[in-house]
């Protein structure tokens, strides 16, 4: 089902969908509310919340949306085998009730609910994208489009830039639970206005009006569109996991199992879609990079560099996936400079030995590769030849992905590594002067030509 769901389901919905990420939403609502401020114009975020959405899905309607979208009759009778008649007890004082018949829900825990339910919320969606009198944010250069609504499961956030919208997403919603089975919780319902709004605008609304900030998909987004509020309890947390074992003896492996099951999970989603602004906008435009290691800084930073899947979501690009054999994976940004197992193998052999000032005994993470953050305070003189040497190394990678797609060039690990040691050579060597651009070398290292599987 998940083959094809990204053919009936809209971009705006990232949920359950192989290719779409939390963070796509995310991203998009922080630069629709950038761009709302930095015009002054007005903007309303209304977060919808459902009650008990799962479990007050209409098993009727259920059936009705998947055969409207074009599911087979055989597929719904495996679906059918779940959901159609179906009963359950309860322990009541530690006897069982008789079975009680089910005609709403989705079992949660299903690895298949979370599909279904996304197709049970398409076409509230497409009501609200649909309907001309919910006006939302104009995108610039796009011919006419607006950025309306965003979901993840269950989660639906609405932009629109009048009290009349506001109300009509309410009704439309309100007009979907009595088909769906779903009920609005106008109680737990949210909106966030920015920009010039009278305080009598948002008296007498039916639903909570934030006025200092607002979270979406467990990130706080402030009347700014900044993301500062989310950090300090992110830090605070990542602070005190690591604090417990810093006065242990670890091994590097053991290090290694700490930072995966400690550092990374407390934020991933929080340091994708805002980042910790400071610190990676600094590291971004670092005075230290020339204007080629810049720009590949910005863009790894902004998910725009022209991988495979950024170009497949823009309609590019026929494949997402990534070019080396035997990989398959999605190309994306962390992909090419990190996941990949090419970039595992190229990241190995880039020790201290050969840059000496990659940090010595410690580990290297994803942020600290992709934004230049580490938990560990650097003197900023040492973290200047840091960031320099991690970038030059990103930018031999993305040099060697280009060269395999463009020329069919397989470039080994240790022409990567020499290749960026002579870019990091000619940057240290112009230092003082204006920002140049380093002239991409080849070490003498033998290069085989790689035929690709050609791809369905």
């Amino acid at each position: 089902m998940s083959v094809v769901l990204g053919d009936v389901i809209h971009p705006d919905q990232t949920c359950g969908i192989p290719g779409r990420k939390i963070t796509d939403s995310l991203v998009l609502i922080r630069d629709t509310i950038c761009y709302a401020r930095d015009r002054n114009i007005r903007l309303i975020v209304l977060n919808l919340d459902f009650e008990k959405a799962f479990d007050r899905v209409s098993h009727q309607y259920l059936f009705r949306v998947l055969q409207k979208m074009g599911f087979p009759e055989r597929y719904l009778e495996w679906v059918g085998l779940l959901y159609r008649d179906i009963s359950s007890k309860f322990m009541v004082n530690g006897q069982l009730t008789k079975a009680v018949d089910l005609h709403c829900g989705v079992r949660q825990g299903c690895p298949l609910s979370a599909l279904l339910y996304v197709t049970c919320i398409e076409p509230l969606a497409q009501v609200l994208r649909r309907d001309k009198w919910i006006t939302g944010v104009g995108i610039p250069g796009s011919g006419g489009e607006h950025a309306k609504c965003f979901l993840y499961m269950d989660d639906i956030n609405i932009l629109c830039t009048d009290l009349s919208s506001l109300d009509r997403a309410l009704n439309l919603t309100d007009d979907y639970g009595l088909a769906s089975g779903s009920k609005l919780n106008r109680g737990k319902t949210q909106a966030l206005f920015y920009g010039p709004w009278a305080e009598t605008d948002k008296t007498g609304l039916p639903l909570t009006i934030n006025t200092t900030d607002i979270k979406i998909l467990g990130v706080k987004f402030d009347r700014e569109g900044e993301g500062t509020k989310n950090w300090p309890d992110v830090l605070g947390k990542v602070r005190q996991r690591l604090g417990y074992w810093g006065l242990r003896g670890l091994t590097m492996e053991g290090k290694v199992l700490i930072i995966k099951a400690e550092r990374e999970p407390v934020s991933p989603v929080r340091g994708l879609a805002i980042g910790e602004p400071t610190t990676v906008w600094r590291n971004v435009n670092h005075p230290a990079l020339p204007n080629r290691l810049r720009d590949l800084s910005w863009m790894t930073a902004h998910e725009i560099l022209p991988v495979r899947s950024v170009m497949h979501s823009r309609g590019m690009g026929a494949n997402p996936t990534c070019p080396r054999q035997g990989c398959g994976a999605h190309e994306t940004v962390r992909h090419v400079l990190w996941e990949c197992t090419a970039a595992g193998d190229q990241w190995a052999m880039a020790g201290s030995l050969q840059f000496p000032y990659l940090p010595a005994g410690e580990v290297l993470t994803a942020q600290l590769v992709l934004y230049g953050v580490s938990p560990k305070k650097v003197p900023p003189a040492l973290f200047q030849k840091q960031w320099l040497t991690l970038s030059a190394i990103k930018d031999a990678i993305w040099t060697s992905r280009n060269l395999l797609v463009r020329k069919r060039m397989l470039i080994p690990p240790v022409a990567v590594i020499r290749m960026a040691a002579a870019t990091l050579k000619v940057v240290v060597a112009a230092g003082g002067r204006p920002r140049t651009q380093p002239q991409r070398s080849l070490a003498s290292v033998p290069i085989r030509t790689w035929e690709p599987e050609p791809h369905n």
